[in-house]
Parts: structure tokens; C-alpha cells; sequence
């Protein structure tokens, strides 16, 4: 009897160090949920939804739009105009190129050298001036023309038009050794070309880790791109309390996904507190394939330290219970023999 009010003692020292922490998770929630809006909606360069209205700005150059979107046929010319804003205090010259544009891996870190077959609109594009100069506060027109042939493959084609200038020389050692700085600017082109291709891909996996020792709160998609011409991944992140309650942070965006390319796609709960419970679910949906997958499951966020104490407590607590169920056996068969 004495071994069994030990033990129930010590499961109600347990569920005592559970509420405890249940507390101090509700006790903190009010904290972060004020200071994080309910629902965040943005996007990265590669979100194209508003690209008449974005402008991509680099030291004292802005261009508009950030990102140009066309469906163009084999054999076609289309005009398009990109506008260059001098946003610094004195007159520059830049001059415009057009360049292949990729990503170099799963992280799409940017590649503008490596050509294949969907950056050759980098050479259709041609320019009436190649260079410009522009005064302070000046916005200048750069007139293009993308120039299809006539035996172009059907599918997605990318590129980049830089405008780039060169600032003064910097001595680098102050010994009158200078290297030219150039500051670049650029509108990203996605075309695709009338004809035949195929859009196709997966998501090949979506992760989040349950046990953090320290914030933030983050899930990792991989989506993988098969077909011949690009698609738009949508992401989402949604947090919520274990032991209930509204929804503390909610944040969705677009990606670009280009074709033959495997893409690695992350978000985050950037103001996640140092101790938490939650339930975390993921989304990606892709409308040209129409798929769409969700996965959720339960987070745990815990300083190191912490957790190491509340480890060694549940040892303890173990080894005592343990202790404890066998010291009343012996008591009990020491009692039976007398």
C-alpha cells in the first residue's frame, strides 16, 4: 500500500512538472502573439503576382519592373520597355546586357554564366542603346526587343537584363592598387514559347523537426521540377499552441520553380520564443500540376540546458519509483516468510 501512494505520489510530481510547463507556455503565449501579426502574406524576388508594381533596387539603381512574364510564339518579336530610376545624388552611367539566368543548386543560389537550352533568349534579346547616362533623380527608358526564331522548341526560356554601372575606383591597400565596383541591378525574363513541352513535377518531401533547442520554429520543402518550362510553388507555414488556442503566426509565398531543377524551400517563425509547445503544419500546393500536400506534427522548443534537467529529473524520478516498488517487495516477502 505504502509503495503504491509512492508511486502515485510521484506520477502527480510528474503531471505537477507538465502543468508547470503548460503554464509557463500559456504564460508566454500572450507575449508572442501580440507581437507577431496573425497572418503574413509576401514573397521572394521570384513571386511574379505583382510585377508591374515591384521595383528592384541595387546601391543608387532601381529597375521596374522586377520581373517580366511573357508567352511569346516561334518566329515572334515583341517590344517590352524596362524603366531605370537613378536613385542617388549624382549622374551615372550604366549600360545594359542581357545574360543567361539559372539556378546553381537545391538553395537557388543565382547563376548568370551557365548556359543551356532554356537561357537562349538570352541572345534573342537586343537593345537600341547599350548605354545610357542619367542624372540624379532621373528615370531613363530602355527599350528591348526579344526576337524568337522561327525554329525555337516550345517550353520555358530565362534570362536577365542587368543594368550596371561602375563607381569610382576603391584603393584597396592604400598603396594606389584600385579594383572597379560595379553595382548591377536586373529584371528577370520568363518566357515561355508556344509549342510542345510538358509541365511536370512532384513535391518530393516536406520536413519539420520536432525537437528544437533553440528557435526558430522552421519547415524545409523539395519540390522538383521535370517538365520543359517553369511552375509556381506555393508554401505556407502555420503555429499554433499545443494545449489550444488561436493560431500565433501564419505566413504563406510563392516560388518559382524552373524547369529540370530540384528546389529546397524554407520557412520560418523568425519571433518563435525560447520555450514552447506547438503544432506545426506545412503546406505546398502547385496549381499548374494541381497537387496540393499538407504535413503537421508536434514541436517542441527547449533551451539546452533545460531539457538536460528535465532528462535528469525523469531519471531520477525512475530510478525512485524503481527503488521504491522493489523496497516494498522485500518488505512484503520478508513480512510473508515471518
Amino acid at each position: 500500500m505504502r509503495a503504491s501512494r509512492s508511486v502515485i505520489r510521484s506520477l502527480v510530481c510528474v503531471l505537477g512538472v507538465f502543468v508547470l510547463l503548460a503554464s509557463f507556455v500559456g504564460w508566454i503565449e500572450p507575449i508572442y502573439r501580440s507581437s507577431d501579426a496573425y497572418a503574413e502574406d509576401g514573397s521572394d524576388v521570384e513571386n511574379t503576382a505583382n510585377a508591374e508594381e515591384q521595383t528592384l533596387q541595387i546601391s543608387g539603381l532601381g529597375i521596374r519592373p522586377a520581373t517580366n512574364r511573357v508567352k511569346l510564339d516561334p518566329g515572334q518579336e515583341h517590344k517590352d520597355v524596362m524603366v531605370v530610376k537613378n536613385e542617388s545624388s549624382k549622374a551615372e552611367k550604366f549600360r545594359v546586357y542581357a545574360a543567361p539566368y539559372q539556378a546553381s543548386n537545391e538553395e537557388y543560389e543565382p547563376d548568370f554564366s551557365t548556359a543551356n537550352d532554356h537561357t537562349k533568349i538570352a541572345d534573342w534579346i537586343k537593345f537600341e542603346k547599350t548605354e545610357y547616362n542619367i542624372d540624379a533623380g532621373a528615370e531613363q527608358e530602355v527599350p528591348y526587343l526579344i526576337k524568337v526564331p522561327q525554329d525555337a522548341s516550345g517550353g520555358g526560356q530565362y534570362a536577365v537584363i542587368f543594368a550596371e554601372t561602375v563607381v569610382d575606383n576603391i584603393d584597396t591597400k592604400g598603396e594606389g592598387q584600385t579594383i572597379n565596383v560595379s553595382k548591377r541591378p536586373g529584371l528577370l525574363i520568363f518566357a515561355t514559347i508556344n509549342g510542345e513541352f510538358e509541365v511536370k513535377g512532384s513535391i518530393e518531401s516536406q520536413t519539420i523537426k520536432g525537437l528544437l533547442f533553440k528557435p526558430p520554429v522552421s519547415t524545409e520543402a523539395i519540390i522538383k521540377n521535370d517538365g520543359g518550362t517553369d511552375f509556381i510553388a506555393k508554401t505556407s507555414i502555420s503555429v499554433r499552441p499545443f494545449f489550444g488556442g488561436k493560431g500565433v503566426y501564419s505566413s504563406s509565398r510563392n516560388y518559382e520553380v524552373l524547369p529540370e531543377t530540384t528546389r529546397k524551400i524554407e520557412m520560418d517563425w523568425s519571433s518563435t520564443p525560447q520555450l514552447g509547445l506547438f503544432i506545426v503544419e506545412s503546406a505546398v500546393s502547385v496549381a499548374e500540376l494541381d497537387i496540393s500536400e499538407s504535413v503537421s506534427r508536434v514541436v517542441f522548443v527547449c533551451p539546452m540546458p533545460l531539457f538536460v534537467l528535465i532528462i535528469i529529473a525523469f531519471i531520477l524520478l525512475i530510478v525512485m519509483i524503481v527503488a521504491r516498488v522493489r523496497k516494498s517487495r522485500e518488505l512484503k516477502k520478508s513480512r510473508q516468510e515471518d
